[in-house]
């Protein structure tokens, strides 16, 4: 197969839309919880639709002795 120039320059086009397109999804926001806000308080929300534990009809509840919590990172 021979390689013409307009291959060689639509290649070379193509390549450039993608390093573009790369380039756009980099960022210089930091979106670390432990470098904002001054206090050392981490917030976590969680929420699942089931439960072992008995929720009032707002979906507060309590933890009893001997109730664990995972996290997964």
């Amino acid at each position: 197969m021979k390689i013409t120039m307009k291959m060689m320059k639509r290649a070379v086009w193509m390549m450039l839309g993608l390093q573009t397109c790369l380039l756009a999804a980099c960022t210089s926001d930091l979106n670390d919880p432990a470098a904002g806000g001054g206090n050392d308080l981490l917030e976590l929300n969680f929420s699942i639709a089931v439960t072992r534990t008995s929720l009032d009809d707002s979906g507060a509840g309590s933890f009893s002795e001997g109730d664990r919590v995972g996290l997964y990172i």
